[in-house]
């Protein structure tokens, strides 16, 4: 069966504005799936106490996967606006700004295209940071 591993979020913070994201992965396939079609999809998901919420739209491919090695290792990058990283929106009260941390990490999930078996998922780092317009 298909798996995910070694699944690494970055965010490098560029100005108030925006922030590049990257997230690295590696397929990872049996000979029996080589040449087989897989949707991937990679979301950037805010870690809250009670349900995670999805904060950008997929970052991975367009189109189906074609599992063409036994390892294929993935890198997805995107510039992101802070706003859509900002997961635990500071409180502005006036002119005093209550700051609130984010905690952000990516999901990768990935399921074989004609296959009842369940998708495959894996999540990232946490990665924690200040991406509020308050920051």
């Amino acid at each position: 069966m298909a798996q995910i591993q070694n699944v690494t979020l970055t965010i490098i913070k560029l100005s108030v504005l925006q922030s590049w994201v990257s997230v690295s992965y590696e397929l990872r396939f049996t000979p029996l799936e080589l040449g087989s079609p897989f949707t991937v999809r990679v979301l950037l998901r805010g870690k809250d106490p009670v349900m995670d919420d999805n904060l950008a739209p997929n970052l991975g491919p367009a189109g189906p996967v074609t599992a063409l090695a036994l390892v294929m290792p993935v890198t997805r990058s995107l510039l992101v606006s802070n706003d859509q990283l900002d997961e635990d929106r500071d409180a502005v009260l006036g002119s005093f700004i209550i700051r609130n941390e984010d905690e952000i990490y990516a999901r990768v999930a990935m399921a074989r295209l004609f296959s009842s078996d369940p998708a495959v998922i894996q999540d990232s780092n946490l990665v924690r940071g200040q991406f509020g317009r308050g920051a």
